[in-house]
């Protein structure tokens, strides 16, 4: 049985895609209901890896991406990950339209190198396939860590990968989610033509 699996968190706010309320009541109805907070998680064998919404110093909505390694090395249950020595990598706003396309499965992969306050930290998402499953496997590293893999289902790729465009859609109000996922296939077909 694979390993991995989506938990729901206490960690970000959840958005609302509804008609504007009417009336003040309806107001704090759907005001009780985004705040209600979540973020991604996938767990692997030897790490796991989180992905949050966040907001960076520009005030551009992005996605904050966070490992972390098993803690415990025997069989507990359920297994324990050392999220005090974790690794964050916050997505830049260029960074964030490859890694939607990743995860969406537009294009087979996607690298971010140089993050950091020491530029010592990177990522990469890539598309495999055996005979068994499909999957993106996930690599994130910091210079002074032991670089960490996790498989990423596809079903867990694709909610992640819409985490993300709802993230990227909060800067254009008005530029649809399908109008981005048209221009990263456009993007993607223009990147690997021959």
């Amino acid at each position: 049985m694979d390993d991995s699996y989506i938990e729901y968190m206490q960690s970000e706010q959840v958005p609302t895609h509804q008609q504007a309320p009417q009336s003040e009541e309806e107001t704090v109805r759907a005001t009780s209901k985004s705040t209600r907070y979540f973020s991604l998680k996938v767990h692997g064998n030897k790490a796991a890896i989180e992905i949050k919404a966040d907001t960076t110093r520009n005030s551009f909505q992005t996605i904050r991406i966070e490992s972390a390694v098993i803690a415990s090395q025997n069989n507990e249950k359920p297994k324990r990950y050392d999220w005090g020595n974790k690794i964050q990598i916050q997505l830049t706003k260029t960074d964030l339209l490859d890694f939607i396309a990743s995860m969406l499965l537009i294009q087979e992969s996607s690298e971010f190198k140089h993050y950091g306050e020491r530029n010592d930290k990177s990522a990469s998402f890539k598309f495999q396939t055996n005979d068994t499953q499909k999957k993106i496997f996930a690599q994130i590293g910091q210079k002074s860590k032991p670089l960490m893999g996790i498989p990423i289902s596809l079903n867990d790729a694709i909610q992640i990968g819409h985490m993300a465009l709802n993230q990227y859609c909060k800067n254009f109000p008005n530029v649809t989610s399908d109008s981005v996922i048209q221009t990263l296939n456009r993007l993607a077909s223009l990147k690997y033509k021959t």
